[in-house]
This record gives structure tokens, sequence and C-alpha cells, in this order.
């Protein structure tokens, strides 16, 4: 076992995190073994019903079964913040090496993050949902958009660490070429914090996505999405509190559990620690 993994392995909130998500996503992606109904099956002699034995966690207004919803609604979420990222870090990722490498970029290049960064999350999400209309790929570019700049910024500043570091001052004065230096030296030594912050951003990325779902401008309804499920739920808290509690629950265990792990990731990956020096 490397010195990372059991380091990794010592941290317990991060095991806990980790094994919380394994056990969503197993449990989204088996959802058709796990539950006999589908996600927009209804039964309106059932509706608000309670949790019981044919309905562990209830059904909604229409008579929905939640925990199917919920399941399938994992897949979604998790989607969303997985494919947000990958947009985020291939576009705001390689602009923040080209700025952090190529110091004539960095000034245009950062000067244009300055003005995406300027707009509040939700704004800048809204606003291209507003142009492109809502749906399931809107929410995905409009969630990656806004991890851009964040991506640009943090990729930059770890290119400007490790360009700084002796051996890849050394590289260069041995006649490196510049893509062979990028490629052997910077990128390698990257990796660890960018996969820190993807972590930490996946949540970020769910949690906006759910937001954005919730104020109907993502995934429309019939679909079984957490934010949708929120917002649909809201109207009956007195008499049902249980159809909004539960996927604001779904939403908080898989954002705790994306922030528990990047902590680990972060306490694991970092060699200035010691073992012993988290819990």
């Amino acid at each position: 076992m490397s010195p990372a993994l059991r380091r990794f392995s010592r941290h317990r909130l991060a095991v806990a995190g980790l094994v919380c998500l394994v056990l969503i996503v197993t449990a989204s992606v088996a959802a058709p073994l796990l539950t006999p109904y589908t996600p927009t099956q209804q039964s309106f002699t059932r509706r608000l019903q309670g949790p019981s034995a044919q309905h562990l966690l209830g059904t909604d207004q229409f008579g929905r079964d939640i925990y199917t919803r919920i399941l399938y609604g994992g897949r979604l979420s998790v989607l969303f913040g997985v494919a947000a990222v990958a947009i985020g870090l291939a576009a705001g990722g390689s602009l923040g090496l080209a700025a952090g490498y190529f110091r004539r970029v960095d000034g245009p290049a950062m000067r244009a993050m300055d003005v995406l960064l300027s707009f509040p999350a939700v704004l800048l999400a809204i606003i291209v949902v507003a142009i492109l209309g809502p749906g399931f790929g809107t929410v995905m570019l409009a969630v990656g958009i806004r991890q851009i700049p964040a991506y640009a910024r943090m990729v930059r500043g770890a290119v400007l660490v490790v360009k700084a570091l002796p051996y890849t001052e050394a590289a260069m004065a041995l006649g490196s070429t510049h893509w062979r230096t990028i490629r052997s030296t910077i990128v390698p030594n990257c990796v660890a914090p960018v996969l820190v912050f993807s972590t930490l951003q996946i949540a970020n990325a769910i949690l906006l996505a759910s937001i954005l779902s919730f104020l109907g401008l993502g995934v429309q309804p019939p679909a079984a999405e957490w934010g949708i499920m929120v917002n649909q739920g809201r109207a009956f808290l007195r008499d049902a509190p249980h159809v909004a509690i539960v996927p604001g629950l779904a939403i908080f265990l898989v954002v705790m559990s994306f922030n528990m792990i990047g902590d680990g990731l972060r306490d694991s990956l970092d060699v200035r620690l010691r073992d012993g020096s988290h819990s």
C-alpha cells in the first residue's frame, strides 16, 4: 500500500464519505434491481403517504414512490457534477496551464476569468439557461461554465509553483522543449492539487445543479431529480414533510461525502503532513 493510500485509509471521515458515496452511486446504478416501481409511476390512492413497508420513504403528491425517485435522481445529480467538472477542467485547466506557463497569455486570460468570477454562480448559470433554455444538457453546460474560472485560477497557481521549482528550471536550462517540460514535469506535479480540487468542485456542481432545478431552470418534471423533488415537496412541509426532506437529505449526503473525500485526499497527498496528523 502506498503511503498516500495508507494516510487516506486512516482518515476516518474521508473513508466514511467514500463508503457513503459508493453506496449511493451503486444504489442509483442498480435502481431497477432495488425497487419494483418506476420513477414516474403514479397512484392517486396513495398520495402523501408516510414511510411504510410498501413505500420505504413514503410517496409524494402524485403517489410516486420517493425511494424510487431518490435512486433514479442520484444518477442525474452525480452525472451533473462529474460532467460539469469535466467541462471546467478541460477548458479552465487548459487555460490555466497556458496562463501559468506562458507569461504573455497570463494577463488577458486571467482578466477574462475575473470577469466570469464577478458574476455570482447562480446568476451566471441562470444567464446561460435563459439563453439556451432549460434542459439536461443546458444545466451541465451552465454549471460547467461556472467551473472554468475556478479551474483556470487554481491550475495557473499550481503551474507557477511547479515552474519555479529547481528541477523544472534545470530541465528548461538543459534545453527541454516547452511541450516536453509541460508533459513530463508540469502536468504530473499538478495532478494532486487538481484531484483534490475536483472532488470539492463536484460537490459544488451538484449543489448548483440542484438549485437550478429547484428554481425550475434545470431538468423539467416529471424527471426524477433531487432539486425538483425539493421544490415540489415544499408545498407539503406541514402535512407531509418527508416529500421535501428526503431529497434534501440526499443532496446533503452526496455533497458532504465529496467534501469529506476531498479533505482526505488533501491530507493524504500532502507530503508535508505526518502520519497521524489527521483524524
